[in-house]
């Protein structure tokens, strides 16, 4: 802050000393000098804020000083003080910048009512340029804000011309500032664009605030902004102008649909969960009544043929059910070495029934192509998935997609459509079509999550997406070639492994089913299977209590413990779970035996089961020799 410094340069010792007393009775601080050099060298020092200025002193003219101070410290402000009040030394010092011009002798009043007025300018000098000072720090913060804003800001006057854009309303519309500026969007955009455009600025200029999305292509790639339009006023409150802010929600929208894409899997699973229990049960019933009518037939008859039919076919509706809880749940993701070739033709089958008669499916599949360690429901799927665009890139015009299955061996530098591979064996499945085709520009994203060639409600764009995380966890790469009107070849290749296939499949025995003559406790909600199972393990000569409320159960348990030797139970039951009467029968008879069963169900597994004290987890249906072969092992193991 400049003080109240009052310089005062003359050769008159009395004058100064007289015009120093009555300044510093009125709170000013007076310096007193009588030459010119003197004069400059405290202005160079002190800056004071006043300065009265004699015109004739010994070193110099007091024009001449007064340029000086003026070059030294501009806002000084200097007033001529003389003996000789001419006019034309009045103008000459006025012209060279003094404030004001006193007569001597001086008036004391005059001079204070001067010294008020220069320190009053002063005063709002200091004001203005503080408030210049805030000023422009308020606008180098806007500017930090604006040019480093992570959304496309962009103002317009009253004309709709754009008089402000920051460098992401440069990437917005594709133009540079200096393009944008003093012309409005018709000069940018589509006619249709402008339209719309120019129906919002109209509503904002009418005083609205405009808020929609729109799709911009940025460097080659649609993109989804969502844009706010407000109203700039003036400072009478009248629009004066539109500032709009566009917000780039491609990835918020991306995130969005895959959330929406996981709950729609989630809920899936829980569907499918509740389908396999309700259809294991089912299939359980035929399978047990399939089993103890068999029991009653002779070998060979042709009603015992027919039953055999029957049980493969519910062995299949088993298996199909284990797909669909394979597919919805965590289990997909389980790897083991496959062969394959009957993978492939399952699923071609499957697919051959699903696409329109126009499309035909030619095949080449070799008997002998290698294994892989992967999961063939993940396999199937990354087939449908090839299949499925295939059949929509060729479209009802109709065409042919080729299916080959091969082995390979990737020699030293061979690169496959720009795909480095590893040296070694492969199998190598191609799908390939007679469709559209796609050009480089498509080829490049066409494994990007959400991107869709087809139009919207057709697909979901994780398809391909999908097909490439499958086949890179499963050590592989997937290529594409794909020519505009000349159709599309996809290549899967998946390393080929030493290792032996397990089979999963139930052994055929002929041998009698194993019995004994202990005491079972059946467990089951479901009328009929719970008689299913009583009458199977009577069958096998065991004695058996049979019921279909858990707390039945429990209290003819508790009633005679010692008198039963083995319970099986299912899982899923009102009133109790499996797991739950497990429990408190092990609390009655720490070290009987359970076997817990289940169609399906989330809070049950083997090793849950087993950290229970449960002996054995066993998913439905059961199958007679199952059931017998497990039982009897079990109660040898407690004996």
């Amino acid at each position: 802050m400049r003080p109240k410094t009052v310089l005062i340069v003359d050769d008159d010792t009395a004058l100064r000393d007289s015009l120093a007393d009555i300044l510093w009775d009125e709170g000013y601080d007076p310096i007193t000098t009588g030459t010119c050099a003197d004069a400059i060298q405290i202005v160079k020092e002190k800056l004071p804020g006043a300065a009265f200025l004699d015109l004739k002193l010994p070193d110099g003219a007091g024009t001449t000083l007064l340029a000086d101070l003026k070059q030294i410290d501009p806002e000084c402000i200097c007033t001529i003080v003389t003996a000789y009040a001419d006019l034309d030394s009045a103008v000459a010092a006025l012209e060279k910048g003094a404030f004001q011009y006193l007569q001597k002798p001086v008036r004391p009043l005059e001079l204070l009512n001067l010294l008020e007025k220069i320190f009053d300018i002063i005063d709002l000098r200091r004001a203005k340029f503080q408030a210049e000072e805030k000023l422009r720090e308020s606008e180098n913060r806007f500017r930090a804000i604006f040019e480093t804003a992570e959304d496309a800001i962009f103002m317009k006057d009253q004309d709709r011309k754009f008089v402000l854009v920051n460098p992401k309303a440069e990437t917005f519309w594709g133009f540079s500032a200096s393009a944008l500026m003093g012309h409005t969007v018709e000069k940018f955009s589509t006619e249709d664009n402008a339209k719309k455009d120019r129906e919002s600025d109209a509503r904002v200029l009418r005083g609205e605030t405009v808020e929609e999305d729109c799709t911009r292509l940025v460097d080659g790639i649609n993109r989804t902004y969502h844009v706010i339009r407000v109203p700039m006023n003036d400072a009478s409150g009248r629009v004066s102008g539109i500032c709009s802010i566009a917000r780039d929600i491609t990835d918020k929208l991306k995130m969005e649909a895959q959330l929406a894409q996981s709950q729609k899997m989630e809920a899936i699973g829980t569907i499918a969960g509740g389908i396999a229990h309700d259809f294991n049960n089912i299939l359980g019933a035929i399978v047990g009544y399939t089993e103890l009518a068999q029991l009653d037939l002779s070998k060979g008859s042709k009603t015992s043929a027919h039953l055999d039919a029957m049980l493969r076919s519910a062995k299949r509706a088993t298996d199909l059910v284990k797909q669909i809880l394979a597919f919805s749940h965590q289990d997909w993701q389980t790897a083991k070495p496959i062969q394959l070739t009957p993978v492939v033709k399952e699923c071609l089958e499957l697919m051959r029934a699903s696409l329109p008669t126009t499309i035909n499916i030619q095949q080449q599949l070799a008997d002998d192509a290698g294994i892989v360690n992967a999961n063939p429901t993940q396999i199937q799927q990354v087939l449908m998935n090839l299949i499925t665009n295939a059949a929509h890139a060729i479209g009802a015009e109709g065409g042919d997609i080729y299916v080959k299955l091969e082995n390979m061996h990737i020699s030293d530098g061979h690169t496959i459509s720009s795909v480095q591979l590893e040296i070694g064996p492969y199998v190598m499945i191609s799908v390939n079509d007679t469709g559209h085709g796609m050009d480089e520009a498509t080829q490049k994203r066409i494994f990007d999550p959400y991107f869709t060639t087809k139009e919207k409600g057709v697909g979901t764009g994780l398809g391909l997406a999908v097909v490439q995380g499958i086949v890179t966890k499963a050590g592989g790469s997937v290529t594409v070639e794909s020519n505009v009107g000349k159709g599309t070849s996809f290549r899967v290749y998946l390393p080929r492994v030493e290792a032996e296939i397990t089979e999963s499949k139930l052994k055929v025995s002929t041998e009698p089913f194993p019995g004994g003559q202990e005491c079972i406790l059946f467990v089951d909600d479901e009328q009929s299977l719970a008689h299913i199972g009583k009458q199977m393990l009577q069958k096998l000569g065991y004695d058996v209590i049979a019921k279909t409320n858990p707390k039945e159960a429990l209290a003819v348990f508790r009633e005679n413990p010692d008198q039963i030797d083995l319970v099986v139970t299912d899982q899923t039951m009102p009133n109790m779970t499996g797991d739950k009467l497990a429990q408190k029968i092990l609390g009655l008879k720490p070290g009987i035996p359970v076997i817990i069963c289940s169609g399906f169900s989330e809070m049950m597994n083997k090793k849950r089961a087993k950290s229970l004290g449960v002996r054995k987890f066993v998913m439905k249906p059961l199958e007679m020799r199952e059931l017998a072969e497990t039982i009897r092992q079990i109660l040898d193991e407690s004996q």
